[in-house]
Order: structure tokens, then C-alpha cells, then sequence
């Protein structure tokens, strides 16, 4: 599934009865569901760099 980083909403970690949930909320309303921590955390990473780089392209093109 592809989703552009401009329809993420937030990343979310939720704990309940013990167990911890991670997930990306989409500007839709959706959640997309990830397994395990490491994984939230290749997505922020991927989502931080693509924004600095979109930021980076935006100035150089000025």
C-alpha cells in the first residue's frame, strides 16, 4: 500500500491491557496498523526525511 506523506495525520502508540499498538492515522480518518515499534519507527523516518527533503527542494527551486 502506497500512502503519500502528505495524508498522514499522526503516528500513535496505544497500550491496552498490557499490549502496545501502533499505528498511522490518515487525514481520512483511517489507521493503518504496524506490528512492532521498529517498524513505526522506519515509517517516521521515511515521513521526516521525505519533509525535509521536499522543504530542501522548495528552497532551492526558489
Amino acid at each position: 500500500m502506497r500512502v503519500e506523506t502528505k495524508t498522514i495525520s499522526s503516528f500513535i502508540t496505544e497500550k491496552k491491557n498490557g499490549k502496545t499498538s501502533f499505528f498511522i492515522e490518515l487525514k481520512n480518518g483511517n489507521r493503518l496498523v504496524l506490528h512492532t515499534a521498529s517498524q513505526l519507527h522506519a515509517v517516521q523516518q521515511v515521513f521526516w526525511f521525505k519533509s525535509v527533503m521536499e522543504i530542501d527542494v522548495k528552497g532551492i527551486s526558489k
